[in-house]
């Protein structure tokens, strides 16, 4: 949020890049990941997103974006 120039009352748009090992993880838990990162909607994508970075853990390497 901070390197995005957002401020921390900003409500924002969450997308992730869909992978076979996070997939379950993200859906069974995307009420807590909205409410925690304050996003309106959480998508996961077929394609990188616009403005996407990469995140990395474990051997999992996806992407990852937010937009206000």
């Amino acid at each position: 949020r901070k390197d995005s120039g957002l401020e921390i009352t900003d409500r924002i748009q969450l997308s992730i890049v869909k992978h076979d090992k996070i997939n379950a993880a993200i859906t069974a838990n995307k009420k807590y990941i909205c409410d925690e990162t304050l996003a309106d909607e959480l998508l996961i994508c077929d394609e990188e997103p616009k403005n996407a970075v990469a995140i990395e853990f474990d051997d999992i390497k996806t992407y990852i974006a937010l937009v206000k």
